[in-house]
């Protein structure tokens, strides 16, 4: 999927997208790495907690964003993959009922956050499961918690998540 769909890239060291025309950077993995490899060593298993929210809060201003124009969640979904791949954060395929938020299963091959990353016994990919739980918060109105069932740095082909509904959305919206 060729960037220039979602991006528009303006040459003057701005970058923003088609749909809202928000300004996006990116960010080398090597450089993800490292903030993360950071993170861990100052904050020890807060970062873990840390990274989730980050993710979570941007998934959650991301599925706003996408709303603005698409307001069924299969939709919203169906446009994380999608902007997912144009961002290069790796290929992001939705699985289970995604009319009705049932199931979810997010598989996540190629993942930027794991590709430079320390390699362990545990689950790594605290951010993107944060993303993934915030969109689908936001799409369907309840509170989600991803759980990282395989993760391409403890050497699994992929990183899965299990997508769970909790209960009523946090922020009482």
């Amino acid at each position: 999927m060729p960037i220039e769909q979602f991006f528009e890239i303006e040459g003057d060291g701005v970058i923003k997208t088609r749909a809202a025309g928000a300004r996006v950077f990116f960010v080398a993995t090597r450089g993800w790495a490292v903030i993360e490899n950071q993170l861990f060593k100052v904050f020890a298993s807060g970062a873990a907690v840390m990274l989730n929210e980050m993710g979570s809060s941007y998934g959650k201003g991301v599925a706003k964003e996408v709303m603005t124009f698409a307001k069924d969640p299969g939709i919203v979904l169906k446009l994380l993959e999608e902007l997912s791949a144009a961002a290069g954060w790796g290929n992001i395929e939705v699985k289970g009922d995604v009319s009705r938020g049932e199931v979810l299963e997010v598989v996540v091959t190629k993942c930027a956050f794991c590709a430079d990353g320390e390699m362990g016994p545990q689950p790594k990919c605290h951010f993107i499961g944060g993303v993934t739980a915030g969109v689908a918060t936001e799409a369907f109105a309840s509170q989600f918690r991803a759980t990282e069932t395989q993760c391409m740095r403890k050497g699994e082909g992929s990183c899965v998540f299990h997508l769970e509904r909790v209960g009523p959305r946090a922020d009482g919206a």
